[in-house]
């Protein structure tokens, strides 16, 4: 009983940090919550061990659940239900999660700090950053995973060998997507060259980035310098995050777009890629900007909308797209054995952690994310991803 009281209290926190940082709150107020998080969990167990566990009568010293004060009873009926959610989204994590979260077509990881992979760099490929993160043997966040994932828009991928002939013999649009760059200091700056020069190995129709490019505005310069090179491949649309929204918003998508980017937040560009006519919008909220018009009586074959999380998607629904293409949740970040991920600052908890989603007629891609403020991931790589997206 008292193990159950401290997993389900500490499951309603994390229930409560996961949604609160989905919201348009500030940071300050944010970080402020999660060091409540992190006290209250600590002492709380503390609290309940001693308190209901080892003192006189207690539940390990030979009490009874009944011989408890009544607060002590209203305590553990209360937090013991916590669990239920905790063993749903156990069971929903390897009965479903787990393969949208791994699904790609192909996938190669690389261990971008590795001399064999870049054997100039050297240090400039970890960056001059400093964090305790670092020191953890089993840290990825220089092992990039490139992947190679199909989106199917006129039916469920495998639903009949017909129609997997059908697309099989029609071109793909070719859309690179990337997320949550956050330049920091670490990874360095031969990391994200290594990344981009893989990008546009690539040959795209698309580059799309959904967001968070800075969390160090001294580095803003060096991430505009190392994305123009994209923009002579490519046509390159971008929508900025909640990161991006702590500091200059407005100067950080001025000098994204002088680099030849696209901002597409709250607006909708037409164009013609593949031979396939494209409407591609964007929306930032609820951190910034309006949403985007609606594109139900569009008759372009993609109708795409980046956004920096996946909480649009509902909207993204009732508006008519039919991909969208999200990142701010880094899949987790930690990928815990049997539990999978934890944290995701989203509405839906982990639900969209990261993957490739059908939901009704929309399809939704939520990236891992490249950087990350704390430089600390485990069995969750970041992602570099190309989309094969099949129209009729």
């Amino acid at each position: 009983m008292l193990l159950a009281s401290i997993a389900g209290h500490t499951e309603y926190w994390v229930m409560l940090v996961n949604r609160t940082h989905s919201l348009g709150i500030s940071y300050l107020i944010l970080k402020a919550f999660r060091k409540l998080h992190d006290l209250a969990v600590v002492l709380f167990a503390a609290f309940v061990i001693w308190k209901l566990g080892v003192c006189p009568n207690g539940l390990l010293t030979g009490g009874t659940f009944a011989g408890q004060p009544r607060w002590a009873q209203n305590l553990l009926l209360f937090t013991i239900p916590g669990t239920i959610p905790l063993i749903v989204g156990i069971l929903r994590w390897h009965l479903v999660m787990k393969r949208d979260f791994h699904r790609t077509d192909s996938s190669r990881t690389y261990d971008v700090s590795a001399p064999a992979v870049t054997p100039s760099a050297g240090n400039n490929v970890k960056g001059t950053r400093m964090h305790l993160s670092r020191l953890f043997p089993l840290n990825e966040i220089y092992h990039l995973q490139i992947n190679e994932k199909s989106v199917h828009l006129s039916g469920e991928v495998g639903s009949s060998s017909e129609f997997r002939q059908e697309v099989k013999n029609t071109s793909p649009i070719r859309i690179v997507h990337f997320s949550d760059l956050h330049f920091v200091g670490c990874p360095g700056e031969g990391y994200y060259q290594w990344l981009f020069d893989r990008a546009m190995e690539m040959k795209p129709d698309v580059f799309a980035f959904t967001g968070d490019l800075i969390d160090d505005p001294t580095l803003l310069p060096l991430a505009c310098r190392l994305l123009k090179p994209l923009t002579e491949i490519a046509p390159c649309f971008f929508v900025l995050g909640n990161h991006d929204w702590r500091f200059d918003s407005s100067e950080i998508r001025k000098q994204v777009e002088q680099t030849g980017w696209i901002d597409v937040s709250g607006n909708a560009i037409t164009l013609k890629l593949a031979d396939r006519n494209i409407v591609i919008c964007g929306t930032e909220r609820p951190w910034l900007g309006k949403a985007p018009p609606v594109v139900h009586q569009h008759t372009a074959d993609l109708k795409l909308l980046l956004s920096h999380g996946p909480d649009q998607l509902r909207f993204a629904q009732r508006s008519g797209f039919n991909l969208m293409l999200a990142g701010h949740t880094h899949g987790g970040q930690v990928v815990l054995p049997v539990i999978g991920p934890v944290f995701a600052p989203s509405w839906y908890g982990v639900r969209y952690a990261s993957g490739l989603f059908r939901i009704d007629t929309l399809n939704l891609h939520v990236s891992r994310g490249v950087g990350g403020k704390d430089p600390m991931r485990w069995r969750c790589p970041p992602e570099l991803t190309c989309l094969n997206v099949f129209v009729d």
